[in-house]
């Protein structure tokens, strides 16, 4: 039973934590998309799309949040992530590339909270089962208690 509610609240704070990892890792593709004017559909390389140097600072700009959010959040993945964003950045179809690893994250992080909502879900169950049967055995022992009672009351009467 107290295994389940730490794990309640384990899930409430990974939730937390995941549903701002995916809304970084959705700036950050809206950043990608923002930077590049849609070239992204042409194959462009990040660094081709623009004769200035937009597109560098929109993989500046995507590497940034998400280091901080993998120090915020102390996930390694997140860090792993912005490291190959940051070296995907100059390579050929690199928008495609940065957007494929971004929504890679995406859905990792999806699949990762449907399997903990599903155990949270068994320890919910579990934990619904176990306050029945506590209250079923807590009824039982009240009905005991007064039939110990009314004996006790018995006996008493008897040995006068």
């Amino acid at each position: 039973h107290a295994e389940c509610q730490e794990r309640a609240h384990q899930w409430d704070v990974a939730m937390q934590s995941r549903d701002h990892e995916v809304h970084t890792l959705e700036q950050a593709i809206n950043i990608l998309q923002q930077q590049t004017n849609g070239a992204q559909k042409k194959a462009y390389s990040l660094v081709q799309v623009h004769s200035g140097d937009d597109a560098p600072v929109a993989v500046g700009e995507v590497v940034k949040a998400l280091v901080e959010v993998g120090k915020h959040y102390q996930d390694q993945q997140i860090a792993m992530l912005a490291m190959r964003v940051r070296s995907a950045g100059g390579t050929h179809g690199a928008f495609d590339k940065i957007k494929g690893l971004i929504s890679g994250m995406i859905s990792k992080l999806k699949a990762e909270a449907a399997d903990e909502a599903k155990a949270k879900d068994f320890c919910n169950a579990e934990t619904a089962k176990a306050k029945a049967k506590q209250a079923d055995h807590s009824s039982i022992l009240g009905d005991i208690s007064a039939h110990l009672d009314s004996h006790r009351a018995k006996v008493a009467r008897l040995k006068r």
